[in-house]
């Protein structure tokens, strides 16, 4: 059995990993226009500072990525993300944020009745919400609409826009709900209230001991490119890096050279280019597949001297829309991560992406530095001066948007996939944005060929 990987990011490798060890005669060939594997993921190692140009740590509420570690013999080299407390950017000033929507929304009230944050009125409006009735059925709405609706306006502006939609990418009056956090839903259908679902939810953790067992995120101690590396190495397929896909129809791939022919195709690619692979051989499914949104985003990574940072103790600061800051967020990675810098330097990452931003995006490289450090000198005194390294870097169309109708549409180009026999699809763009989604859906493709 011949197979084609088309894209060697991590749903494409994880992909023929698995193929690997459910059907080892098969005979995998892993096709990228990029000129090495790994898509996003993406380590830089320079002067003693490591950064991330992708993804930089992995959740373990789902065990996909950590599975994955320990299939490969690696999680000897994982390290968790320190322990410090996170801010929020509010009318200018920094204000620790509740740890309890970190660690996969497990807040209890009286966190939230206890934080600067929110308003009297906010807090109260909180307070009401295992009063409120539950919604009479299961049908789509935004994550905006879902929060507004449970726990009122702050919890949107507050805690689903900077926090929660940024995970995607996404504008919270758009990302659908039932395919970003779907537990969300259930725990309200099951409980009759989102407060009393996290509440059942943390004391079920507490009882199975699992919050104890395991930190909630993980990272590489010398990066994610690990992950890459180690994969690349272990798989057993024939890599055809720099190697363009024109155009894919039924089971045949054509490259400017040559066409190829096999028993199977895995499209482990976003949306978009997928559609533009299919739209002579299969256009009505390339029509479903552009009806997937993208967002773009931009980071400005800076290290200074640590006598140039004020003191600091927490790993960054989130930024909710309604701040009008041109900047979406600020992570301090030599605070989050161990062995990021020089132990005399700090290595800040300033986010520049954001629903809200996408137009600000068309700005230059220097432009796009220039905002970074005016809004950031605008926290903490940090001039042009004091930066001793820099790295600026872009992903056009980073973000698959989840829209409301996300599952529908995801259904509508599974049934219609079902009919081209040989085709198979996996990544960011269907059913999961992190890590550990494109692994479980990978391992789930492999399973089922």
């Amino acid at each position: 059995m011949k197979i084609a990987i088309i894209g060697a990011g991590i749903s494409g490798l994880a992909s023929a990993y698995y193929l690997n060890k459910f059907k080892p005669d098969a005979e995998l060939t892993i096709f990228d226009a990029e000129e090495k594997a790994g898509g996003k993921i993406c380590t830089i190692s320079e002067d003693g500072f490591i950064l991330e140009k992708g993804p930089d740590s992995f959740v373990t509420n789902k065990p996909a990525c950590y599975q994955l570690c320990e299939d490969l013999g690696i999680t000897d080299k994982l390290q968790s993300i320190n322990k410090r407390p996170v801010y929020i950017l509010k009318d200018g000033k920094l204000l620790p944020y509740p740890t309890g929507f970190l660690l996969g929304g497990t807040v209890p009230l009286s966190e939230i009745m206890m934080s600067p944050v929110f308003s009297l009125k906010g807090k109260m409006r909180f307070a009401k919400e295992p009063f409120i009735p539950a919604k009479a059925d299961d049908s789509d709405e935004s994550l905006a609409d879902f929060l507004l609706r449970r726990l009122g306006p702050e919890a949107v502006d507050y805690i689903g826009d900077p926090l929660l939609a940024s995970i995607y990418g996404a504008n919270v009056h758009s990302l659908s709900v039932n395919s970003s956090f779907a537990n969300f839903a259930e725990m309200e259908r099951e409980h009759g209230s989102l407060l009393k679902g996290l509440q059942a939810l943390k004391q079920k953790m507490k009882a199975s001991g699992a919050a104890a067992k395991k930190t909630p995120f993980y990272t590489f101690r010398d990066g994610m490119q690990v992950l890459v590396d180690t994969l690349t190495s272990e798989i057993r397929a024939e890599f055809r890096l720099n190697t363009a896909v024109e155009s894919v129809e039924s089971r045949s791939v054509k490259t400017a050279d040559e066409t190829f022919e096999f028993d199977h195709v895995i499209l482990a690619l976003p949306a978009y280019i997928s559609s533009q692979l299919l739209r002579d051989s299969a256009p009505d499914l390339a029509e479903l597949f552009s009806g997937i949104e993208f967002l773009s985003t931009a980071a400005y990574v800076i290290g200074i001297p640590k006598s140039s940072f004020p003191e600091f103790d927490g790993t960054g600061f989130i930024i909710s829309s309604r701040e009008n800051s041109r900047i979406q967020a600020c992570t301090v990675l030599s605070n989050k991560f161990d062995n990021r810098c020089p132990d005399d330097h700090v290595l800040i990452r300033i986010f520049l992406g954001g629903h809200h931003l996408q137009e600000q995006l068309k700005l230059s490289d220097e432009e796009h530095k220039r905002i970074a450090l005016e809004e950031l000198s605008k926290v903490w005194p940090i001039a042009k001066d004091d930066i001793v390294f820099d790295s600026f870097y872009r992903w056009e169309n980073a973000f698959p948007q989840y829209n409301v109708g996300h599952k529908e549409r995801v259904s509508a180009i599974e049934a219609s996939l079902s009919t081209h026999n040989g085709l198979h699809i996996v990544g960011s763009s269907y059913h999961g944005v992190g890590l550990p989604d494109c692994i479980a859906g990978a391992k789930k493709l492999a399973e089922g060929i």
